[in-house]
């Protein structure tokens, strides 16, 4: 009887210990779990949610292509002696990228160059001055000329309409450029200039007919004896004046 209750009783404390031990364990894992739940929930880091660039990178083999390619040439032909810029290099507006063989070039300089000089040489300054005075002169006599043959209301008279002329030209082609009335006031106010000196020529040429050259080129016929005959009105011709200086209203 006796061994039957000290086996009970150790069976007893056996359970005992056991249960102590599954509590002690289940105390343990809770507080394990609790306290790394404690730690994640302390270390956990949020962020608000945007929009923004992604940067990415790559490496790899392929091919580079240009983004803009722009075609350039000389405006003289010729050999290129220096290339001044590599492949891929920057460069700005106006820079120098290559340079031509230009010796051929140089030459024409220094040939230019050398007649610009032999032009402002005083030999070369005095004969152009002297070229000068003689057309000056030229145009003053062929002037005369002309005024003594059609006379100086003639005269007078078409170079007015000559200048009128030239007034109208610039005031149309004023007004070609920009239709203002300012223009079109221009525009009406030399064709009426205009007008005013072809009437003007008119009378001068009437005047001319029946005056000028009656009192002018009116010459005495006389015979072998030298005596007068009759007065003979010899006045130049329109080829004559023409070639004088410049009268459309002889034929």
């Amino acid at each position: 009887m006796k061994r039957n209750s000290s086996k009970r009783t150790t069976n007893i404390w056996v359970l005992l210990s056991l249960a102590v031990l599954i509590i002690a364990l289940g105390g343990a894992a809770y507080y394990y779990v609790a306290t790394k739940t404690s730690t994640q929930e302390e270390t956990v880091q949020t962020s608000t949610i945007g929009t923004g660039d992604i940067m990415l990178s790559a490496t790899g083999l392929g091919t580079l292509v240009a983004r803009e390619e722009v075609s350039f040439g000389f405006k003289n032909g010729g050999t290129v002696s220096e290339v001044l810029v590599g492949l891929g290099d920057h460069v700005e507006a106006g820079q120098g990228l290559a340079r031509l063989e230009n010796s051929t070039l140089q030459l024409k300089y220094k040939q230019a160059e050398a007649n610009l000089a032999s032009l402002n040489s005083p030999a070369e300054l005095a004969q152009a001055e002297q070229a000068v005075q003689d057309a000056e002169q030229s145009l003053a006599t062929a002037r005369n000329d002309l005024q003594y043959m059609i006379g100086s209301d003639m005269l007078i008279a078409e170079e007015q309409v000559a200048s009128a002329q030239q007034v109208l030209q610039t005031a149309k082609a004023a007004l070609e450029q920009d239709a203002y009335d300012t223009n079109k006031q221009k525009v009406s106010e030399a064709e009426a200039d205009l007008k005013k000196a072809q009437e003007n020529l008119s009378y001068a040429y009437y005047n001319y007919s029946s005056t000028y050259t009656q009192e002018t080129f009116t010459y005495p016929i006389r015979n072998d004896k030298r005596v007068t005959i009759r007065r003979d009105l010899i006045a130049p011709t329109g080829a004559v004046v023409n070639h004088s200086g410049s009268c459309a209203w002889l034929v």
